[in-house]
């Protein structure tokens, strides 16, 4: 017995996009891979922000019911 490949129409699209596509990842990649924080956002604090500390302390306060 012989074994063969069926494929569908799709895959044959899906194997060109992706070929297409694996340079623009592999440069991605390795930008990342030689400086991981650049274009990332500080944690500093910045006039108009709110402080990441303050908004984690605002969202994970109890909610408290008002007294009827």
């Amino acid at each position: 017995m012989k074994y063969t490949p069926f494929y569908k129409p799709q895959f044959g699209e899906d194997v060109k996009t992706y070929a297409s596509l694996k340079k623009q990842i592999e440069k991605k990649v390795e930008s990342i891979i030689s400086d991981p924080y650049l274009n990332t956002e500080t944690l500093e604090k910045k006039d108009g922000h709110i402080p990441y500390k303050t908004f984690y302390d605002r969202i994970n306060q109890p909610k408290v019911l008002a007294k009827c």
